[in-house]
């Protein structure tokens, strides 16, 4: 498994990890730039609860950007 996390100055945080060894940081982030986002995915969710959310967060963003 791959891992970042970020500790968000400017970008607004939308996923904290609870826990761990980075407890507090974040693994999903976005930033509105322009008419768009610039979203950073900085962890691979794991298991079915990962797969439902990155479903959910794909069919989000895919709303947003119509």
């Amino acid at each position: 498994m791959w891992s970042s996390v970020y500790a968000p100055a400017e970008a607004k945080s939308v996923g904290t990890l609870i826990g761990g060894p980075s407890p507090g940081l974040s693994f999903l982030t976005e930033m509105k730039r322009g008419q768009g986002r610039i979203v950073l995915l900085g962890t691979l969710p794991a298991g079915d609860e990962g797969s439902e959310m990155l479903e959910r967060m794909l069919i989000h963003y895919g709303k947003e950007a119509e």
